[in-house]
């Protein structure tokens, strides 16, 4: 099986009442997925609804984002996923326009409720038709499967201009085996992925669904009573940012209801020795470094639970299906799978893939005998001042060597000739954090210019990471004045 229709329609039959998805609110069995899906292509279908045309969905993370999901892949349909908080804004403006969406759809969570606009009325605030699906019979009729279906999934656009990536289908799938295969879900357990809706939503639902177990859909407001959903769910396995897990461990009263989890797959930006020791010490669970990106449909390289708390340079070992190697010149880090990307949809410039098929990550790396993946900083991060060349990210590695630093952000100002460094500590320890940092950067930046700036916290995207934008035009506006101090604005 390589489309998520066709284990829907396995699981339904061989476990139709076992609960396939779960939200605050709802609980549905993989039979009732099955009828909502249906019932979901019947309606696409009869509003007009087509094969190759191309929706931007926004909704909630809740049992009804993935059956819309599935039911427009079933269709042929591209869905380029929006954020959950939708305004006409420039870069939702953007988004619509480089991936040629036709329409929008947005799912109104509390009505269970769709609209649905054509992308120019959208645009122009004017109200589409709203549309209340229920279902119309207890048994589904025969799913739409097409063979071609297209994902397409932005990248955050933290290390450049969001890019738009043509994944098909069976990708997804490809990668869900394989982090499956090396770590494996059985159909009694429970998995929840802590990811916002815009940022790679197939990690919210695809390895449990192929794998017959439960997908808990969990968002950020309801962490508050983190223990109680834990213990609730029996949660066995978990993906989800440094940021987030951070949040947790503060927002836990009870590392007890931890016990049930079996593996916790972190990503998505840098992760700290220091967050994974303290995870480890309070909950008694290892944390698993997780390497992966847009173009290789996500996590395809892991850290081996041995060196779980060595150097933290290492990412570990490619996942079963990948092939890693490193350039022999530029020493950048090469991927090759059947998950990886086909092209971009809005972009011009270099080919992302080399003449053997292998996606170029950005990464510097260098590999070691036992297949150990090590990296060095990104070719990006790379920049010039006063001659020199200073890898910025490398600089936030050893300064996350600290242990009372929570958070650092390295910013380059070219006009300027100035690196600014951006971080956040408990005030206890501000006074001693920014002495260790003047004292590092001493060593490293000893013919620069630089700035320290205390955040009472480093702002975020939605996604979880660092909102580089923010630091950039905060910066600009001078707006921490002479004791370097911002409190960050809510």
């Amino acid at each position: 099986m390589d489309t998520l229709i066709q284990y829907v329609e396995f699981w339904a039959e061989k476990q139709g009442n076992k609960i396939a998805l779960i939200d605050r609110n709802n609980s549905w069995s993989y039979k009732k997925l099955k009828n909502k899906i249906s019932d979901l292509q019947r309606f696409f279908t009869e509003y007009g609804l087509k094969k190759g045309d191309t929706i931007g969905f926004s909704g909630e993370k809740s049992v009804n984002l993935v059956s819309v999901y599935i039911s427009l892949f079933g269709l042929g349909i591209n869905v380029v996923p929006l954020p959950e908080k939708m305004n006409v804004n420039k870069k939702i403006d953007e988004t619509l326009r480089i991936s040629n969406c036709d329409y929008v759809i947005k799912h109104d969570y509390y009505n269970d409720e769709f609209w649905i606009d054509a992308v120019n009325d959208f645009l122009n605030c004017e109200k589409g038709k709203r549309i209340n699906i229920r279902s119309k019979s207890n048994e589904s009729s025969e799913l739409i499967d097409f063979d071609e279906k297209t994902y397409f999934n932005l990248t955050s656009g933290s290390t450049g201009d969001p890019k738009i990536v043509n994944v098909k289908n069976k990708k997804l799938i490809f990668n869900a085996k394989a982090v499956n295969a090396k770590y494996p879900m059985l159909t009694s357990d429970c998995y929840t992925c802590f990811f916002s809706t815009d940022m790679h939503p197939h990690e919210l639902f695809v390895k449990p669904l192929i794998s017959g177990a439960k997908c808990l859909l969990i968002n950020t407001d309801e962490l508050i009573n983190l223990d109680n959903i834990l213990r609730k769910n029996n949660i066995s396995h978990m993906l989800l940012t440094p940021h987030t897990l951070k949040s947790m461990l503060k927002i836990s009263k009870d590392f007890n209801s931890w016990s049930s989890i079996k593996n916790i797959l972190i990503g998505g930006e840098f992760v700290p020795l220091s967050l994974r020791k303290s995870c480890f010490e309070k909950t008694g669970r290892l944390v698993t470094v997780a390497w992966g990106s847009t173009e290789t449909s996500g996590i395809s390289i892991t850290l081996p639970e041995e060196i779980a708390f060595t150097d933290e340079s290492f990412i570990g070992e490619a996942l079963p299906g990948y092939e890693v190697k490193v350039d022999k010149e530029t020493k950048e880090l090469l991927i090759k799978s059947d998950s990886c990307l086909d092209s971009y949809k809005n972009f011009n410039g270099e080919n992302p893939l080399t003449t053997d098929g292998f996606y170029k990550t950005g990464d510097l790396a260098e590999i070691s005998e036992d297949g150990l993946i090590k990296l060095n900083g990104r070719k990006n991060s790379l920049v010039k001042v006063n001659g020199r060349k200073i890898p910025l990210n490398i600089l936030e590695i050893k300064a996350l060597k600290i242990p009372e630093l929570d958070e650092v952000y390295v910013m380059n100002h070219i006009d300027e000739s100035l690196i600014t460094v951006f971080y956040s500590a408990d005030t206890k320890y501000q006074s001693k954090v920014r002495v260790l940092l003047k004292n590092l950067l001493e060593i490293h930046l000893s013919d620069v210019s630089y700035r320290i700036v205390y955040l009472e916290e480093i702002p975020k995207l939605e996604n979880g990471k660092t909102n580089r934008d923010y630091l950039e035009n905060f910066y600009k506006k001078r707006e921490y004045g002479t004791e370097l101090k911002w409190k960050q604005k809510q």
